[in-house]
């Protein structure tokens, strides 16, 4: 989603700041339960910020050489398993 700069951003990345500023103050929610859903807004900042760096984190080559032979291996011999036998 492009921001107003002109860059790509993440949307949950973007709207978890937003989520104080627009929380409603004056359409009948009490101040403990605003104190909860700011706890909740914080919370799920940081949850996404973990899966960004995790997503953002790179596979090291070795693993992604291990899984590209497993699968070749694997698709290669699924044929002898699964025609009957002769």
């Amino acid at each position: 989603m492009p921001s107003p700069n002109g860059t790509h951003t993440h949307t949950p990345s973007a709207a978890c700041p937003r989520v104080p500023i627009t929380s409603p103050q004056g359409y009948g929610v009490m101040d403990k339960e605003r104190e909860m859903l700011l706890a909740c807004a914080k919370g799920l900042s940081s949850c996404v910020g973990a899966c960004e760096r995790i997503v953002q984190t790179p596979i090291p080559l070795h693993y992604s050489r291990h899984t590209s032979r497993f699968l070749t291996l694997y698709c290669n011999s699924l044929p002898l398993v699964i025609t009957p036998s002769l």
